[in-house]
């Protein structure tokens, strides 16, 4: 619960930044397209919103292990 938002700024969010680079810069349907420029400063534009995309899901997967953490703290108490 504690180590997911790290996991979001240093594993998911690098990971994010590097598939959107390659997908902008590389991954053109033209050949004559790929490597430009622009869309290598284009990919360089995108790379702050993809790592806050990462910190947002590390924050979701961090909430959804306290709640299971309740749950089962819940249910030995309960016997459920």
């Amino acid at each position: 619960m504690v180590c997911a938002p790290l996991k979001g700024i240093f594993i998911t969010g690098p990971q994010n930044i590097k598939k959107a680079y390659t997908s902008e810069v590389w991954d053109r349907e033209k050949p004559t397209k790929r490597g430009l420029l622009r869309y290598k400063i284009f990919a360089l534009w995108r790379a702050p919103g993809e790592e806050v995309k990462g910190l947002i899901d590390g924050l979701v997967e961090s909430a959804q292990a306290g709640g299971d953490l309740l749950k089962n703290f819940l249910s030995i108490f309960f016997s459920d």
